[in-house]
């Protein structure tokens, strides 16, 4: 009898864990639920980021202006981390954010947790500009790690340059802390771009 108990148990413990999986692999990003998590992920990396750019913005006087993220589109990039661990938590999440493609609009998150528009170092016409864009999100169930890349755009007087940073995130209560993280020069081009800024995000 208390082998048929035990059974039962690891039969229901085995269909739970089954049911979990595959409710997570099949996981609706464009439910208004994710794309609201996302969203949230997305306000507090900005959030973070643009507040180390205001408080820089007063110590260090340039030509130089940085906006905040203009889009959140196409899937994560994944990468190679250090570790199995989180190797494998990697190739799970960049698996799970393969679906999310479709682009979504962070606008009225980003204004909800007070991000600036843009920061401005010197006074004038900015000689370079920073433009900046996110991938979707994926998440590990439970929201505990998160798979996001941020692609950056150098807008330069005499050309541009791409970089692409995959990041693994773990929560940390209310905020996200990088785990890993993989820089990726995408395009480094010295000729004048004529103004034109289409070319960063073309991909």
């Amino acid at each position: 009898m208390a082998r048929l108990a035990l059974f039962v148990v690891g039969l229901v413990i085995g269909a739970a864990g089954v049911t979990a999986s595959a409710a997570w692999l099949r996981d609706p990003v464009d439910a208004s639920a994710h794309v609201a998590r996302e969203c949230r992920l997305i306000a507090a990396l900005e959030h973070e980021r643009m507040g180390y750019e205001v408080l820089r913005a007063r110590d260090t006087p340039l030509p130089y202006q940085v906006f905040r993220a203009q889009r959140v589109i196409g899937a994560p990039k994944a990468f190679e981390p250090r570790s199995w661990r989180w190797k494998l938590i990697d190739r799970l999440l960049a698996r799970q954010g393969r679906k999310a493609v479709a682009p979504i609009d962070c606008g009225a998150a980003l204004d909800a947790a007070k991000v600036p528009a843009s920061v401005l170092y010197l006074p004038g016409k900015p000689r370079s500009v920073l433009r900046s864009a996110y991938s979707r999100a994926a998440f590990w169930p439970g929201d505990r790690f998160a798979l996001v890349s941020w692609r950056s755009c150098d807008l330069l007087p005499q050309g541009w340059s791409q970089k692409t940073q995959a990041m693994l995130l773990r929560r940390d209560g209310e905020n996200w802390r990088q785990v890993e993280d993989k820089d990726q020069t995408l395009f480094l081009v010295t000729q004048p771009y004529n103004g034109r800024a289409m070319p960063c995000f073309a991909d």
